[in-house]
This record gives C-alpha cells, sequence and structure tokens, in this order.
C-alpha cells in the first residue's frame, strides 16, 4: 500500500559548492584568533575559533551570493507577507563570519543563531577517518520537535545528523537549534566556516 509522507520542520537546504568557488572560500583566510575572553568563545570554547575582517565578509558574500539568494527564494516565499517580492533585489550581509578548527573531542553545545539566517561551509572533512568513527561522531545535528513522551509507542524523530563533507554548504533558519558531535581521533581534521545572516526588509 503507497501513501505521501509530509516533509515539514525547518527548511535546511545543503548545497554543494562548485569547485571554482570552493576554491576561493577556502582561500579567503581569518583575521585573528578569538581570545579566551571574548563572549563567543566562552559561549563554545572552541580553542581553534577565528575571526573574519569586514573586506573578508564581503567577499564570502560575493562567493556565496547565489546560493543564499536560491534559498531565499525556496523558503522566504511561504511567507505570505513578502511571497510577492523579488528576491534577486533582496539585501543582505553577514553581520559575523568565523572559523571553527575541531581538536580532539571537542564540540559546539546545542545553540541558535542571532540573526536572519545561519550558514556552514564544510572548509576540510577527513571524512575517512570520520568513518571509522562510531556514529553519529563529527555530525552536525539539527534539533527541532518536542522532547519524546515516555507513552508514545512512536518516537519524534527531533535530531536530523548531517555526516559533514567537505566542499558542502548548510543553510538554515536562526531559531533551528543545532550543534556538534564530539570525536575521539587525534587525527582527524574538521573545520568549518559560520556566519550569521542579516537581511534588510525595509524598501524592498
Amino acid at each position: 500500500m503507497k501513501s505521501n509522507s509530509l516533509n515539514w520542520g525547518p527548511p535546511i537546504s545543503i548545497y554543494n559548492l562548485d569547485s571554482n568557488t570552493f576554491t576561493k572560500v577556502k582561500n579567503i583566510k581569518p583575521e585573528f584568533k578569538f581570545d579566551k575572553d571574548d563572549e563567543i568563545f566562552l559561549t563554545n570554547p572552541i580553542l581553534g575559533r577565528y575571526n573574519y575582517s569586514d573586506s573578508a565578509r564581503g567577499e564570502m558574500k560575493e562567493y556565496l551570493d547565489p546560493y543564499i539568494r536560491d534559498y531565499m527564494k525556496n523558503t522566504m516565499i511561504h511567507n505570505k507577507e513578502i511571497a510577492n517580492r523579488n528576491f534577486d533585489q533582496v539585501k543582505f550581509s553577514f553581520s559575523n563570519l568565523w572559523a571553527n578548527d575541531y581538536k580532539n573531542n571537542q564540540t559546539v553545545t546545542p545553540h541558535i543563531h542571532s540573526c536572519d539566517i545561519g550558514f556552514l561551509v564544510y572548509l576540510k572533512v577527513d571524512s575517512e577517518l570520520l568513518k571509522k568513527e562510531t556514529y553519529p561522531s563529527g555530525c552536525t545535528v539539527f534539533r527541532y520537535g518536542e522532547e519524546r513522551d515516555a507513552r508514545a509507542l512512536i518516537p519524534y524523530l527531533v535530531n536530523n545528523f548531517i555526516t559533514p563533507k567537505e566542499g558542502e554548504l548548510l543553510i538554515f533558519p536562526n531559531n533551528v537549534n543545532h550543534y556538534t558531535v564530539p570525536f575521539d581521533n587525534p587525527n582527524i581534521k574538521r573545520i568549518t566556516l559560520s556566519g550569521n545572516i542579516d537581511v534588510e526588509l525595509s524598501n524592498w
């Protein structure tokens, strides 16, 4: 017997960056390392956490622009207040841009972003080494929905596990909770680029 299931929940899109764009993104280097007293560092104390300059944000915005606009066209159109707008003309900016160089057993704890849209790019992933880890080590996890009721016969699927793949871009709503599963392997490289996008709706 056939049936159709509804796809619902936060719109999380995964794009494979074309090789030219990915090379340009990787070649943009962060400006400085976060200080251990910095608020962002204290929220999730990744030892290898780096910030990008304003000029780097501008370059990155240019390279990722078509992917971000595609995401907005496919998701924001469901907002009846702005459904008839021209998404090619929308203005947006990167309010924050940083990189995380994960070391052995480091993780980003559950959090949301203070922006309109969040994104991350997997800059470096030792996928072969990750395969040897216990699933879901190294995964990015998006969490949505209610906690499971102990009496429920049918459990809720509240966690969406995404195995990192070098060159992939993830774009997601600011308010979807997400975190990183640690991995216990000192030889693994897992470096991500993360950013906050602010959308300008005035005069649009």
